[in-house]
């Protein structure tokens, strides 16, 4: 992952059919960002917000 200072971590990736495995989800601290749409999946996502918001991640 190409990091521009921080502790940035990949929480998720996928297969690409040009690029290969391409993030789609990373955090840094209390930040996160996501390539996709977290309402059109299961409810992990919302869960991990809530934990993260608890400080429990």
């Amino acid at each position: 992952m190409k990091v521009w200072g921080g502790n940035a971590r990949a929480l998720a990736s996928v297969k690409h059919p040009r690029l290969g495995s391409v993030i789609a989800a990373a955090q840094e601290d209390h930040m996160l960002a996501i390539a996709f749409h977290p309402e059109l999946t299961t409810t992990a996502v919302h869960k991990y917000l809530l934990e993260l918001a608890l400080g429990k991640h």
